[in-house]
């Protein structure tokens, strides 16, 4: 009796602490800000990088907001992606796919608003962005 006294207060004890900060995680998925800094910071060991800044617009004039980084190769900049387990660096386009709810592609325009020369800079763009907290 004794011994599953102390497996029941075991359980609670362990268990439910996990269980409440389960609970009160921040979930959050990446976009595009967070894979270009991230992009960024691996690439920049072997090249200079900067980080464009803009957005698309599509034909009724609706602004989508994205933020790609850039590596200088040769005598231009490149705009590039990670992919394949943070392994291979492609150079790309900066690409938006609008679907219809029919399905069908809608064609959208790339505007560059901004650009930063290097990724300090942007991470003190977004530093004056970022929400304070209490004091």
């Amino acid at each position: 009796m004794k011994k599953w006294l102390v497996v029941i207060f075991a359980t609670l004890v362990f268990a439910t602490p996990a269980l409440a900060a389960d609970n009160q995680a921040i979930r959050w998925k990446p976009v595009c800000r967070h894979h270009a800094i991230y992009w960024a910071s691996m690439v920049a060991e072997q090249y200079p990088v900067r980080i464009k800044y803009g957005y698309f617009k599509d034909r009724l004039g609706k602004r989508y907001y994205h933020v790609q980084p850039q590596l200088h190769m040769g005598k231009n900049w490149w705009y590039f992606k990670v992919v394949n387990d943070d392994r291979v660096v492609l150079i790309a386009e900066p690409t938006l796919t609008l679907i219809t709810p029919k399905g069908a592609r809608l064609k959208t325009e790339w505007i560059e608003v901004l650009h930063f020369l290097s990724l300090t800079d942007y991470m003190d763009y977004l530093k004056h962005l970022q929400v304070k907290g209490p004091k």
